[in-house]
């Protein structure tokens, strides 16, 4: 379905995988070309399916796993040749598994795996990167005396290990990565625990945080531990243009030390070389509602999340609330459940669920209704819908231009359903987003062809600088830094040979920041 700026159905469309034979949805990624990969278990089989940004699908390829009991892994990367790679592990038990770095051609007409040498995915977190240069990072972990350790390993595109990093640490903690993200530079962020027995009922748990250089070099290594001695769950790593670190935790209090049981939803705000700016949890509620269930970072470095019970929250660069929208009329015996939160590069809100009613007797829930809400910037409703949006699991491609929202559901019954994917029109095709009151930003022609004008407007002084990024978030130029007088300055940026595709012009000015988005096409 395609929807315009207000939410209305302009026209629909249904595509659904050519083989439809109990498939299962894993995980997906996608290009700036819009179009979108699907990676899926189907008939007991991986599966990988290519569509273009019509929705048409260009290919699905299946990798033939055979006997050996096998898990596919919630992971999927693209590198810039268009293959596919995704994560496996084959065996009957845990004394003969089997793990592997799976590889699908550009073309979906063959695919292959490479072993992972003493490099086990089934026992802690796994996860899977490739940068700039398609080197691939996975995450996993290693035994060594019969202990297993946190590491991440390095292959060139055939599967060839070039370095591993293990993390080891002292006896009676267990340490595991969860999370691993790129930032801008192309340096690896790990995001993981170490838990420490405490006792037959309960641990302590302090989160970790590193940063390796692309070539395995620890930059450096920082904890942090919850300031209400809550037992933390990761819950998103993300990173934002100038290399700040955002991490989202769930806090679970333990009623054993005087508290009572609850979740509470936190954000915490680390610098590129690795300086706490700030943390944040949020204690509106003590009756368990409060656990974490969607989390994203905006163009403009503000944090935002979302919680079960449908609250949203957003957070300026310093860490102080901008608004909270809560859902607001229930009675006592209702309540909602968030299903999906994402936020796109113009900073509109997204998120989706369902109401229920609960039996007052029983305790068991009806669905009263479910719906699908926009919000703009400043978390007033945009538009609000609701149909087929209300449910499955949605994405925005966030690197497309104008930005578009997929969304994944299944159809049919559970013996012989297929994974459908739509694709839907945000209207947010906005060239200049604009924060502050009166900084001003815009960049005239656009798109580029040769050259671009830059022109800003200054209410006082400040020290400026202006640079251009791609939409990976990766530094591309600096177009000035220094001080400037009020008033209207222009500035020129030349492409040259820089690639086509769209960018970020970004400017920062006296504590507030501005963003303009261009195409280049030579």
């Amino acid at each position: 379905k395609k929807y315009n700026p207000s939410g209305q159905v302009q026209w629909q469309s249904t595509e659904g995988l050519s083989r439809v034979t109990n498939d299962h949805f894993l995980a997906n990624t996608y290009n700036a070309q819009g179009e979108t990969f699907l990676l899926s278990e189907s008939a007991g089989d991986p599966v990988v399916t290519k569509f273009a940004d019509d929705g048409t699908q260009l290919w699905q390829a299946i990798h033939s796993v055979g006997e050996p009991s096998y898990i596919v892994h919630k992971n999927i990367a693209l590198n810039s040749k268009g293959e596919v790679y995704t994560l496996l592990t084959e065996g009957t038990d845990a004394g003969n598994f089997e793990d592997y770095l799976l590889r699908f051609s550009s073309r979906g007409t063959s695919s292959e795996k490479y072993p992972l040498t003493d490099l086990i995915l089934w026992r802690s977190g796994q996860g899977i990167v490739i940068d700039e240069n398609d080197a691939i990072y996975v995450m996993g972990s290693t035994k060594s005396n019969d202990l297993f350790y946190p590491a991440l390993a390095k292959y060139d595109a055939q599967g060839n290990e070039i370095w591993r990093y293990v993390k080891s640490t002292d006896v009676g903690k267990w340490p595991e990565f969860i999370l691993i993200e790129l930032d801008p530079s192309n340096n690896l962020i790990l995001l993981g625990r170490i838990t420490e027995d405490s006792g037959l009922v309960s641990s302590n748990t302090v989160l970790t945080i590193e940063k390796l250089s692309k070539s395995g070099q620890v930059l450096w290594q920082k904890k942090w531990e919850n300031p209400g001695k809550g037992t933390d769950y990761i819950q998103g790593l993300q990173t934002d243009h100038d290399g700040n670190i955002f991490f989202a935790v769930n806090s679970y209090f333990n009623y054993m030390e005087g508290n009572p049981v609850y979740y509470t939803a936190g954000i915490v705000k680390f610098s590129p070389g690795g300086k706490k700016l700030w943390d944040y949890l949020d204690q509106y509620d003590q009756n368990g509602e409060e656990r974490l269930f969607g989390f994203s970072v905006d163009v403009f470095g503000n944090a935002l999340f979302a919680t079960a019970n449908g609250s949203i929250t957003k957070l300026n660069k310093d860490g102080d609330p901008v608004f909270r929208r809560d859902r607001t009329g229930l009675t006592e015996f209702q309540y909602f459940r968030l299903l999906n939160f994402e936020v796109d590069e113009n900073a509109n809100i997204y998120y989706n669920g369902f109401l229920y009613q609960l039996n007052e007797t029983t305790y068991y829930g009806t669905k009263l209704s479910e719906g699908f809400t926009c919000l703009r910037p400043d978390g007033e409703v945009y538009w609000q819908n609701e149909g087929e949006l209300s449910f499955g699991s949605f994405f925005i491609n966030r690197i497309e231009q104008p930005n578009s929202l997929y969304n994944i559901s299944t159809k049919g019954e559970y013996s012989a359903r297929h994974i459908r994917l739509q694709k839907y029109d945000l209207g947010s095709d906005s060239t200049v987003v604009v924060t502050g009151d009166k900084v001003l930003l815009k960049a005239y022609p656009n798109p580029i062809r040769n050259a671009t004008i830059i022109e800003y407007d200054l209410p006082q002084p400040a020290q400026v600088k202006v640079a251009v990024y791609d939409v990976l978030g990766r530094h591309v130029s600096t177009i000035t830094n220094g001080a400037k007088e009020a008033g209207t300055h222009s500035e020129f940026w030349y492409p040259g040979g820089t690639a086509d595709g769209n960018y970020f012009i970004v400017l920062k000015a006296g504590g507030k920041k501005a963003v303009c988005k261009v195409t280049y096409l030579k």
